[in-house]
């Protein structure tokens, strides 16, 4: 018989085997209780869907408050949609959607989300709108102070390109760069990231975003369980500080997980990265992977598919206007 229900302590186990089975994954529990269990700022919402003893189906909700300069509000970041691959075809997941979002509208939730999902026709069906689709841009480091480089030089430039080769190309770097402002990078604390947060951003900020609290983005960025290392860092100009960020290295590429920037640096800061009004993401490169010294230039760009799907629970119809969100990688999952 088909069941659903709330977790309940010791479903973990079914729900990780579920899990790493129809992801193709191999997560541990203590990074299950991370994600699910750790989480600040409210309880997970979970649901499972059972045959007899057995979770063939899951459900849930972070819960990530979302704030602009007026109000705070718990929304629901959808997470782990996943049913047993013998049970799919019958609609069954649908329904067992729509009930737990009917269950979590009960428990002061005011709105669903999810990004970068494959499951968006699923989700549709349960009553998400899509109200972004958008490319995210990502852009790759190749450290300059290393043979990374050359190799790279060599790729692009044929057999030729030797230390003369990759001198000129790195000469074209730069001679393409002039014009731009000249932003320095230095490291700063997560305390740092909060003030500048709560005291100069948020209360000019009219659209919804996460909320940046202290507990929050020491859980996602200092406590996560997956040894990915994340640097807080500042964009100075002129002597002036004109943004902060969170940065991220994966296979010799910088990512921005995170970027926070006053109305007036806006200006400057798409001068220098022409693509960060995309989607908040552009490539930093740096002259040594031990430091974070100047930005200089580009080197290679792609893209991926992306979307955000929301349900509004409370008849806000903000939730569905893209215009009303500041999206950043927050939103995004930190373990890929």
């Amino acid at each position: 018989m088909i069941t659903s229900d709330f977790y309940t302590p010791g479903d973990e186990e079914q729900i990780n085997r579920l899990y790493n089975s129809v992801f193709d994954r191999n997560r541990s529990l203590k990074q299950w209780k991370w994600e699910f269990l750790d989480i600040p700022h409210g309880k997970s919402f979970i649901r499972v869907l059972k045959d007899g003893q057995d979770i063939i189906g899951h459900f849930s909700l972070l819960p990530f408050q979302v704030c602009n300069k007026d109000e705070i509000v718990l929304t629901g970041k959808t997470e782990n949609i996943m049913l047993h691959h013998k049970y799919r075809g019958r609609g069954l997941y649908t329904e067992f959607a729509k009930e737990s979002l009917e269950l979590a509208k009960k428990e002061g939730f005011k709105a669903a989300w999810v990004t970068f999902t494959p499951a968006v026709e699923t989700l549709k069906r349960a009553g998400y709108i899509e109200v972004m689709n958008f490319a995210s841009s990502h852009v790759y480091v190749y450290p300059l102070s290393s043979d990374v480089f050359v190799r790279f030089t060599t790729r692009r430039l044929g057999s030729w390109a030797s230390p003369l080769g990759a001198g000129l190309w790195l000469a074209f770097l730069l001679f393409k760069r002039a014009g731009k402002p000249r932003i320095d990078i230095e490291e700063c604390t997560l305390s740092d990231y909060v003030s500048f947060f709560e005291d100069k951003w948020l209360p000019q900020q009219s659209r919804f975003s996460v909320f940046r609290s202290y507990d929050f983005l020491k859980w996602k960025f200092v406590d996560n369980p997956y040894g990915i290392q994340f640097r807080f860092v500042k964009f100075r100009y002129s002597d002036k500080v004109v943004a902060y960020a969170i940065l991220v290295e994966r296979e010799r590429s910088i990512y921005i997980e995170d970027i926070l920037y006053l109305d007036e640096a806006e200006e400057i800061l798409i001068k220098a990265y022409p693509n960060l009004g995309d989607t908040n993401s552009e490539l930093l490169t740096y002259t040594n992977t031990n430091d974070l010294p100047k930005i200089l230039q580009c080197l290679k760009r792609g893209k991926s598919d992306g979307n955000m799907l929301v349900k509004d629970l409370n008849g806000d119809s903000r939730w569905l206007d893209p215009a009303h969100w500041y999206y950043t990688s927050l939103f995004k999952e930190t373990i890929d």
